[in-house]
């Protein structure tokens, strides 16, 4: 019934065009029930994350939800925001098996190097392509240069779509200029710059 009631008042929300002044408690608990990821999603994740570290505490609250698809809904959200309580918790998450994909995917739209630890910690415990993949993207977002040419492999290899999006949506943003995927382009622009690593920390 909760589900119910909170989907109806969710698409009440996002047909009416209103602004949302519900306490933040509310606004976080509107995330239970939406597909993490998806369209719905999408839409009403704006509504936590423009409320920015105000809505931070009931995030990290809803962290520890026994629902995996609102866990993952929090972590989505704390990475976007960024803050560094919102880091913080996520590098816990990150241990928490059911969701750890989109963890990592949390850490890199947070883009902080703090978190470049614990994902080189996750990259060297993960040996398959498609985690290893995930994470070198991740890396990459939070600022290490270091591991560009490995990335640059898996684009060169991986039949998952999504890495190659990604990996070059990375690449891009670091040489600030388009590459459309191309992976010789992106190994020429990696001939012409040698890149000084970023070291993560807490500082």
């Amino acid at each position: 019934m909760r589900i119910i009631q909170s989907t109806i008042v969710i698409a009440s929300i996002l047909l009416s065009g209103c602004s949302d002044n519900r306490p933040d408690e509310e606004v976080v608990e509107g995330l239970r029930g939406l597909y993490p990821g998806g369209m719905k999603f999408g839409q009403y994740k704006s509504r936590v994350i423009s409320r920015g570290s105000e809505i931070v505490p009931e995030l990290l609250n809803a962290s520890h939800d026994t629902d995996p698809k609102m866990r993952e809904s929090v972590a989505r959200c704390l990475g976007l925001i960024g803050a560094d309580e919102a880091v913080d918790r996520l590098i816990e998450m990150a241990d928490d098996n059911e969701i750890e994909d989109a963890v990592w995917i949390a850490l890199g739209y947070s883009e902080s190097p703090k978190a470049v630890p614990k994902l080189e910690e996750e990259f060297n415990a993960h040996s398959d392509d498609r985690s290893r993949g995930r994470l070198l993207i991740a890396l990459a977002e939070c600022g290490d240069t270091t591991r560009l040419r490995e990335l640059l492999e898996i684009m060169k290899t991986t039949k998952l779509e999504g890495h190659i999006y990604h990996g070059n949506q990375v690449f891009e943003k670091i040489a600030g200029r388009k590459f459309y995927k191309d992976t010789n382009k992106i190994e020429a622009w990696l001939e012409d710059n040698k890149l000084e690593p970023v070291s993560g920390g807490n500082g």
